[in-house]
């Protein structure tokens, strides 16, 4: 499935469940649709069109793999409410240890086609949840 940008202003003031991302949300769930690649190619006509030094992104060509169906978009629980006399909006970053393991593969296959070289971003340092993700992909 190939998707571009979705949403926008326009749609803003909709009810939740009359908004495109919602509809985006559902159709990754129900299909599986877990692995996002998000590639990023200088093309070198463009070189001096880069508000960054030439030097700096000539010959850029990354790919960035997301997860798509875990994290704060599916975790429980979610909502708006108030507490304490005063209104808190809140979500659940939870990842199952398949979820991480899937992406993490895709990952790999992909660094395998593209020079060999992976790197797992996250926020190990203060995120339980990213602890967890960084002993599932070292292990």
């Amino acid at each position: 499935v190939l998707l571009a940008c979705i949403g926008g202003y326009k749609w803003d003031s909709n009810p939740r469940e009359l908004r495109p991302e919602t509809g985006l949300l559902k159709m990754r769930k129900e299909m599986g649709l877990f692995a996002n690649l998000r590639p990023a190619k200088v093309i070198p006509q463009l070189l001096d069109a880069s508000t960054l030094k030439r030097e700096v992104v000539e010959g850029v060509d990354v790919m960035v793999v997301r997860e798509l169906t875990g994290d704060v978009y599916f975790g429980t629980p979610k909502g708006i409410e108030e507490r304490d006399g005063q209104r808190v909006g809140f979500n659940n970053m939870i990842y199952g240890e398949n979820e991480i393991v899937r992406i993490a593969r895709v990952a790999g296959d992909v660094a395998s086609k593209r020079g060999g070289k992976l790197c797992s971003v996250d926020k190990a340092n203060v995120l339980d949840v990213s602890q967890f993700w960084r002993e599932v992909t070292t292990d």
